[in-house]
């Protein structure tokens, strides 16, 4: 579904991505993980749009979309829950959810988005008339997949979504994301969480100061004593 090569981001003369190359194929769960300021979250802006590429190349089932805007690539199904969750604090939760949905002009597709993120966080149908500002952490990172999950993407990119959380929100995050790649959504999921991230996913890449050091299948990642030793506390 996804093919990056060789990519290049560059905020003027700083290199924060040096050349990196890897996929995610239809039905995936595959995570990126390192260290805080490592280039993760610079590749998943690059990826949607939002940061251009300086050089390499990004294709979308087999299209080059490495020149599209963000909005162009939204059309194209992808959707990203960015870091920070990145809510409209002052609407409501239902206008939040909204607010995900602005590319869905067919009222029966609306209603029925509506109803699968409200079946599938109750929480959020209890407090669809609360402003996103004064919802929990946890509960403001379920909108925030929400508000994703409206525009109805095939590709959806996830950046640190358990930063921040009290522990029984991080189990519950993770669950989450886990289900919603059983049901057969493609995630590309980038997380300091490196420990949790393996649990849950196919193949990881480790990123280290913009080069990806190492990759392979989760359980070969989880078993390789260097990764164990710099990321998962062994």
């Amino acid at each position: 579904m996804l093919e990056v090569r060789d990519l290049v981001v560059r905020y003027g003369e700083f290199r924060a991505v040096h050349g990196v190359s890897f996929n995610v194929g239809d039905g995936e769960l595959v995570t990126i993980i390192g260290a805080n300021g490592a280039g993760k979250t610079s590749i998943l802006r690059t990826l949607m749009g939002l940061q251009p590429a300086h050089e390499g190349t990004i294709e979308m089932n087999g299209q080059n979309i490495t020149r599209l805007t963000a909005h162009a690539r939204a059309r194209l199904g992808i959707g990203i829950v960015p870091e920070g969750r990145r809510l409209f604090g002052d609407l409501n939760v239902h206008e939040n959810l909204e607010m995900g949905a602005y590319l869905v002009h067919d009222r029966e597709i609306l209603a029925q988005r509506f109803k699968e993120v409200y079946d599938r966080f109750p929480i959020l149908y209890d407090r669809r008339g609360q402003r996103a500002k004064t919802l929990s952490g946890g509960e403001q990172q379920m909108l925030a997949i929400g508000r994703t999950l409206m525009g109805g993407p095939s590709l959806i990119l996830m950046d640190e979504v358990s930063l921040g959380l009290m522990p029984k929100f991080v189990q519950e995050v993770f669950k989450i994301i886990k289900q919603l790649n059983e049901e057969g959504k493609t995630i590309l999921l980038v997380e300091q969480n490196a420990r949790k991230a393996l649990a849950i996913a196919h193949r990881g890449y480790v990123l280290e100061t913009g080069r990806f050091r190492w990759e392979g299948a989760a359980q070969e990642l989880r078993d390789n004593p260097e990764v164990q030793r710099a990321y998962l506390g062994g």
